[in-house]
């Protein structure tokens, strides 16, 4: 079979092997004929219950798995690791903490309606989220459809944990940067814009993502993402993304956010959900802390995007 026509599905995991198993077991039960895709796992775990798992794992007439150990480099350098070995011409990304709908691959393919379409993003919706910090997390991960054509809006791109490329358009950007550590999957979705291509949303291809954060996992992610992820796309994108303006951004939704409370108090008895609507302002203010925090303490450290030398 053309390899065009056929899909590699890449996951990613790190000493979480009973939030792999759920991924692994809901890949497997795709309605996407099985003998037309293979799963690619990219295991950076310190210990090898990833590895026993996936050589212990038996299904009859079910998909091809693939693994591959790498020693922890950063996402970006695991992704590239899962792409040099898919075998498809497309490819399709998620993380062991999701769990795919039955028709994730099948809605995936059948969204790249024409050949300016370089990759898909899909719906990702929280899976027995238990609390509030937890449900605020699912806010981060939520996109607005996009509209009648699908199609994402300029800076916009595919969430990594539910993506699709078609592999020639990774090839000729490179496939991700290593040396953009977080936000990857915006990195690299401005250089496929720049050769021309287009990305396309669709809430048919759903993933159901496992948060499960305290409230100090919450804000040292938000300061982590922006610290490696923000200030580093910055660095490299300086007409897109100035820093000044990233900085003072965050810095202006600060005090938005306060002023706005006295009315988010004054309307909280009209809502169903009273103590989420009241604690959802205030995880805003500490996560956008969070992240102006990480922009003075990448300045402050020497936190810098560097080119390759030639």
């Amino acid at each position: 079979m053309d390899d065009r026509d056929r899909v590699s599905v890449i996951v990613l995991t790190y000493n979480r092997a009973a939030m792999f198993r759920d991924c692994l077991d809901s890949l497997v039960r795709q309605t996407y004929p099985r003998d037309r895709f293979e799963i690619i796992v990219v295991d950076s775990s310190t210990t090898g219950a990833i590895r026993d798992l996936v050589s212990g794992y038996h299904l009859p007439e079910g998909p091809e798995i693939r693994y591959f150990y790498q020693e922890k480099q950063g996402i970006p350098a695991a992704r590239n690791l899962g792409i040099q070995q898919a075998s498809s011409g497309i490819v399709c990304f998620t993380d062991d903490d999701c769990i795919a709908d039955p028709d994730w691959i099948l809605n995936l393919t059948r969204a790249y309606t024409g050949p300016e379409i370089g990759g898909i993003a899909g719906k990702i919706v929280g899976y027995e989220s238990r609390g509030i910090v937890e449900r605020y997390g699912d806010l981060l991960f939520a996109r607005d459809d996009p509209g009648e054509d699908g199609l994402l809006a300029p800076g916009e791109g595919p969430c990594c944990c539910n993506s699709s490329y078609r592999k020639e358009v990774l090839a000729l950007v490179h496939s991700f940067d290593p040396r953009v550590l977080m936000n990857e999957d915006l990195e690299i979705a401005l250089r496929i814009r720049d050769e021309g291509y287009r990305f396309r949303f669709t809430g048919d291809a759903v993933v159901r993502h496992r948060q499960r954060l305290t409230l100090g996992e919450l804000l040292d992610r938000a300061y982590r993402l922006t610290m490696y992820g923000m200030k580093l796309i910055s660095d490299k994108y300086p007409e897109e993304y100035p820093f000044a303006r990233l900085l003072l951004g965050y810095l202006a939704r600060i005090p938005y956010e306060i002023v706005r409370y006295p009315y988010v108090i004054v309307t909280a008895p009209f809502r169903e959900d009273r103590l989420f609507h009241l604690a959802t302002p205030l995880l805003d203010i500490l996560v956008t802390s969070c992240r102006a925090a990480g922009c003075v303490s990448a300045v402050f450290h020497g936190v810098k995007y560097r080119a390759k030398a030639g």
